[in-house]
Parts: C-alpha cells; structure tokens; sequence
C-alpha cells in the first residue's frame, strides 16, 4: 500500500546545504539590513506627553558626518508634528557628543530636526518642525540604542 521513498544523498545534501546558505543570507538581512547603529525613538510635546515612538538607524562617519534612516508613527493626535511622521532617509552631523539631524533633509518646508547628546547608549534633545514661516511645534525626545545582537558581515 505505501511506497517507500527513496532519496539518493548526492541530491539532498547539496539541496540541504544550498538551503542553509540561503537562510543564512535572509538572517544576515534581518539582523544587519544597513550599517549603522539602532536607537529607539520617542517624541514629547511642550507638556511631556509622548507623541511619537520609533527608531532611527545612525551610521556616524569619521568625518562626522551622519546619514541613516528612519521610521516613527504618531502616538495619538499630535498636531503640526506630520514631518515625524512615516520613514525616510536622514543627514547629520555630529561634533563631539552634539548631533544635528534633519530627517527630511531635501525638504526646507516640512522638515524636522533634532538637535540633542549622545551619552553612551542615550541620545537625548529637542525636536522643530520647520516650515516656510519658521518653526511650528517643538518638544524633546528620547532614544536609547538597541542590541540587535551580533552582526554577520
């Protein structure tokens, strides 16, 4: 009633081995997609209620220089905070514990900067929304850099 398969070991252990190799590739992704280091993100307004939460993802140059990514949504209804909100890319520039980055660095309206310290894991500051008329909303925020674990490049 039920055939015995037989699978001849010169074909499966290339197909298990060619497997393996692919994961490790998608795992490699997963864990270190870019370069850079992870912080978690959370925005306050004026009164410390949070408002945003997210992460940003800081590659830090020798020269100083920053570039990274991010992704942060809105906890809440914050108002006039819409450029912190959604994913893009970020530019910086960091002169000894002090850092500038503008998260929607091609944008002079609609943009957002954070001006803060970092402080071992800690990078803590203030936020402007910019637009044409200058600046519409400030706050602080708060981010703290995670482990991902180690990284397989």
């Amino acid at each position: 009633m039920y055939k015995k398969l037989k699978i001849d070991s010169r074909v499966l252990v290339p197909i298990i081995v060619g497997l393996l190799f692919l994961s490790c590739d998608t795992l490699k992704e997963l864990i270190c997609p870019e370069p850079g280091d992870t912080y978690s993100f959370a925005a306050f307004d004026s009164t410390s209620t949070e408002i945003a939460k997210g992460w940003l993802r800081l590659e830090i140059n020798s020269d100083g220089s920053v570039r990274g990514t991010w992704e942060i949504e809105a906890v809440g209804s914050p108002q006039n905070v819409s450029p912190m909100i959604g994913s893009d890319s970020l530019t910086g520039f960091r002169t000894g514990d002090s850092l500038l980055i503008e998260l929607r660095p091609d944008y002079r309206d609609n943009n957002l900067s954070l001006i803060g310290r970092i402080d071992g894991r800690l990078l803590t500051g203030s936020w402007t929304s910019i637009g044409f008329a200058g600046p519409m909303a400030t706050g602080t925020f708060m981010c703290l850099k995670t482990e991902l674990g180690p990284c397989l490049r």
